[in-house]
């Protein structure tokens, strides 16, 4: 029985080829390959959950986790490296030259995306879902998007959109994990 912890490293876009669109490039995000202007919103898809993806394949363990919370992040590390089988992390990272935004913000970014919803940092193990963050409330999406270039162009029927994908993900999450 094999021991691997896989770490995937998402940065919401290929970023190391010019910023193209991925499957995990949430909606409204420009990218090279998803042009923003007048009548296009950026990317249109919604963000694969990658998460519960590998979840459902049984696996021993899954996490997400944020440079934003550094601590969080290396306790799942940690626990993931003591699995006796497969293991997977998640972790949510930015990239400063697809997002717009200096490299010296890229942890309070990260942070941000999880104090606004718009990322979760949770567990699976046992066949479980586990919340590790559920905040009563959140921070502005808004503030969140318009601190980087990538989401300059949303106007606010595009940032309403986010949060009711949002919202829903979250009522989700609420029902079924905790």
């Amino acid at each position: 029985h094999d021991q691997i912890l896989y770490i995937c490293y998402d940065n919401e876009a290929y970023m190391n080829t010019g910023i193209q669109k991925s499957s995990l490039t949430p909606y409204g995000t420009m990218t090279t390959t998803s042009p923003a202007g007048k009548n296009l919103p950026g990317a249109v898809n919604t963000k694969k959950n990658m998460f519960e993806i590998v979840a459902a394949h049984g696996i021993d363990y899954a996490a997400t986790c944020s440079i934003g919370y550094p601590q969080d992040f290396m306790k799942k590390v940690q626990k993931a490296s003591q699995v006796e089988g497969t293991a997977y992390i998640h972790v949510f990272a930015s990239c400063p030259t697809g997002w717009g935004a200096p490299m010296e913000r890229s942890v309070a970014i990260a942070k941000s995306a999880v104090d606004c919803g718009l990322w979760f940092l949770a567990e699976f193990e046992d066949g479980e879902f586990k919340l590790n963050k559920n905040p009563k409330a959140f921070t502005p999406v808004a503030d969140y998007l318009k601190g980087q270039g990538r989401f300059k162009h949303l106007r606010e029927a595009e940032i309403n959109i986010i949060i009711g994908q949002r919202d829903a993900k979250w009522e989700k999450m609420r029902k079924n994990w905790c």
